[in-house]
């Protein structure tokens, strides 16, 4: 039946650690939360090194792309595989308002700078 499976399968894995609930037995969780601490000290250096040599409203502007684009990726079968969700059309405006904004914006600036 499912449910004894299901037993089986629990004792199975809490067989490293007896004492622990099901739940909390995670010993290999570590390698995620490394992996997210690494990558978020990445970006952070990035972020620092980039805005060092960019002006600091292009850094703005990159960082409100962050959002829209990180939806996109989610919808990539080569970063989520099974588990890509459907691109939705409020993603997609959602980008091109930002990217339009930026592209005005960059605009504007330059308009200002040639004396228009």
């Amino acid at each position: 039946t499912p449910s004894s499976v299901a037993a089986s399968s629990l004792a199975l894995s809490n067989a490293a650690h007896p004492r622990l609930p099901p739940c909390d037995n995670c010993f290999r969780a570590w390698l995620p939360v490394l992996g997210f601490i690494l990558c978020n000290t990445v970006m952070n250096v990035t972020t620092i090194l980039f805005l060092q040599t960019a002006p600091a409203a292009l850094l703005a502007a990159v960082s409100a792309l962050r959002l829209p684009l990180g939806n996109v990726a989610f919808c990539m079968t080569a970063v989520m595989g099974d588990d890509a969700q459907e691109v939705r059309a409020a993603d997609v405006a959602g980008l091109i308002v930002i990217l339009v904004g930026v592209v005005v914006f960059r605009g504007a600036g330059a308009g200002r700078k040639s004396g228009r």
